[in-house]
């Protein structure tokens, strides 16, 4: 009974001795050069344009001061909604 994990214990170390030998093991693996990574890049560089002004549909006036000033309903078209409270009579 004593045998067997003795032979198992011999054979997974036989095993793992196959996978390298002492001076790989010492000297660690073989590493490529460090090259600078800005060759990598490609020297000509594509710019993309400026993005265009506020749709009139959009939250943001042109002309605003501020997004979270005063935002009342002043002008014509301005869009109200309206809260109706108690019953009609």
């Amino acid at each position: 009974m004593r045998t067997l994990p003795l032979i198992a214990l011999s054979l997974s170390a036989l095993s793992l001795a196959a996978c390298s030998t002492a001076i790989e093991a010492v000297k660690g693996p073989e590493l490529a050069p460090i090259g600078y990574p800005a060759a990598l890049v490609p020297v000509e560089q594509a710019y993309l344009p400026e993005p265009t002004s506020a749709s009139a549909n959009s939250l943001w006036r042109t002309g605003a001061r501020s997004f979270f000033g005063d935002q009342r309903a002043r002008r014509v078209g301005d869009i109200l909604t309206v809260a109706k409270i108690g019953r009609a009579v």
